[in-house]
């Protein structure tokens, strides 16, 4: 995870990040540590305008911005947070 102004960074595997470019699965699961929920919870808090930006995990740079439609908090485990984040499928 990496935060730039209003855009959150991730990287997806190769066979997510067709699904998720595609519009097929327009949403990501991701399990953050103490430290990076406190960034994400105030960067959801400062942002009103959020994007997320999804790079292919093989580096072949490969990559896609979309404005975030929804965050929610599903739930934790073993002391991580875990979030859906969706957007809308192009």
């Amino acid at each position: 995870m990496k935060i730039q102004n209003n855009t959150i960074y991730f990287k997806s595997d190769p066979l997510y990040f067709w699904r998720e470019i595609n519009g097929i699965k327009a949403n990501t699961v991701r399990l953050l540590t103490s430290d990076e929920n406190e960034e994400f919870v105030s960067w959801i808090s400062y942002n009103k305008h959020k994007y997320i930006n999804i790079c292919r995990s093989d580096d072949t740079r490969k990559e896609f911005t979309r404005a975030i439609t929804d965050i929610s908090k599903i739930g934790e485990l073993l002391g991580n947070t875990i979030y859906v984040i969706s957007w809308r499928g192009e």
